[in-house]
């Protein structure tokens, strides 16, 4: 552009010297130079357009014109939504950026872009917001917000944003606070072992540092906030990595030697925090699952006459987590199953009767109880889903 000239001018000039579509060409450039990315996309849809032979004044929705021209139409302004909300993230603008390319509904694109923004004080909310608000890049969210904001607001973030999300979504954050947490308190208990013993032993897990120091839990001692240590617990049982979860089994055991003043009431059917929850998680790891199994089956069957299902979940959960397929199927369908319409399940975290049915074959297992309790939609189910796997 002539340096004399202003915008207004050099499009004028554009128009009468080359004609619309290059002015409109030349136009799109000096906003992009000035990274003036809302009217960008003003001027590219009036771009798109032209260039399909749509007037300019008179703007018709999609299924007003002709399918040929509705279809370029749509396609058009979902790419320039792509571009200009790529360009957003480019310079860090992540709330502008997903305004943009949330139509689009290419979330492997949006992850992409998410990874190579650069987080900054002006911009790290809005990348949590939508890493996990979204679930576009949980792991990534969740990281920023354990490194800039720590544990307690990690543990406010995942309950309120993660906790309803799909467990793949949630197993990848859950690891990294049990991690986060694990390291923290080594460190703690590193420190105040050289604190009275003068000399901290290397390379060892909280095991370990735990072991004959019957001293790090005299009277009220503590090393850690003990409510983000139940949390934490809380949250490990939907862990499926096996290092993960043993870490999470020495937080459970560090906890189960506090104080009793630091044994919170846990929820149904992990009222004792730190001993259910020890229990549970060594069964997940392998170690002796009959104390966990039988506990939860007394409690599903106490709670099922209430109409809580809580136990009944968690219950079929570890089932299937040990790969007890028959056993979880039958539980799912006398626990849950006829139920489930009435019944209160604050937690989402077992597998459906379909998931369960084709994963271990229990068709006819399925089909006989849903016959006696008249279910005839899920027994229609089961038999299509039997029939297409043939």
């Amino acid at each position: 552009m002539n340096l004399s000239q202003t915008p207004f001018e050099k499009f004028s000039a554009d128009c009468q010297e080359a004609g619309l579509e290059p002015a409109l060409g030349n136009l799109a450039d000096y906003l992009i130079e000035q990274a003036r990315f809302h009217e960008l996309f003003e001027v590219r849809k009036l771009q798109l357009r032209q260039r399909i032979g749509l007037p300019i004044e008179k703007w018709q929705a999609i299924d007003e014109l002709a399918p040929e021209k509705g279809q370029a139409l749509e396609s058009g302004l979902l790419e320039i939504c792509r571009d200009v909300g790529a360009r957003f993230m480019q310079i860090g603008q992540v709330m502008n950026g997903w305004q943009y390319l949330e139509p689009v509904g290419d979330r492997p694109a949006v992850a992409a872009l998410l990874k190579e923004v650069e987080p900054t004080d002006e911009n790290v909310e809005e990348l949590i917001q939508i890493s996990v608000g979204q679930g576009i890049q949980p792991e990534m969210g969740f990281q920023l917000v354990l490194d800039r904001f720590g544990t307690c607001s990690s543990i406010t973030t995942y309950e309120s944003q993660l906790a309803m999300q799909p467990l793949e979504v949630r197993r990848g954050p859950a690891g990294q606070l049990v991690e986060h947490l694990y390291h923290e308190l080594v460190g703690r208990i590193q420190q105040a072992i050289s604190e009275v013993e003068g000399e901290v032993p290397a390379n060892c897990g909280l095991t370990d540092l735990m072991t004959e120091r019957d001293w790090l839990f005299e009277g009220l001692n503590h090393h850690i906030d003990t409510t983000h240590l139940a949390s934490t617990l809380r949250i490990a049982k939907i862990l499926d990595e096996p290092a993960l979860i043993g870490k999470a089994i020495e937080l459970a055991e560090y906890g189960k030697r506090l104080h009793e003043d630091f044994h919170y009431q846990g929820q149904t059917p992990f009222e004792a925090i730190y001993a259910d929850t020890l229990e549970f998680l060594q069964a997940l790891n392998g170690q002796d699952a009959e104390p966990a199994i039988s506990r939860l089956a007394a409690v599903a069957a106490a709670q099922s006459e209430t109409g809580n299902l809580d136990a009944a979940v968690w219950y079929v959960y570890l089932l299937d987590r040990l790969e007890m397929g028959v056993e979880a199927t039958q539980v799912y369908l006398d626990l849950v199953h006829v139920q489930q319409a009435e019944g209160m399940i604050s937690e989402d975290i077992c597998p459906n009767l379909t998931t369960l049915a084709s994963k271990y074959g229990c068709y006819e297992i399925a089909q006989k109880r849903l016959l006696e309790q008249g279910d005839l939609l899920s027994y229609a189910t089961i038999t299509a889903i039997e029939r297409q796997s043939l």
